[in-house]
């Protein structure tokens, strides 16, 4: 799992996403979606922030 870093911004934890990630075991289709998931939970938005529902 990713640890959060409070001083992050949003660009920070999306290249840290992003960068991690690519190393998992995930399908090419998913990464756009894992990547912005694991990036706002980095930067601690919920999911209404996502705009998504809060089961995904």
């Amino acid at each position: 799992m990713i640890e959060r870093i409070d001083t992050m911004t949003y660009q920070d934890c999306f290249l840290t996403a992003a960068t991690t990630l690519l190393d998992w075991d995930i399908p090419v289709e998913l990464l756009p979606l894992t990547i912005t998931n694991q990036a706002a939970s980095l930067v601690g938005w919920e999911a209404e922030h996502r705009g998504s529902s809060a089961w995904d």
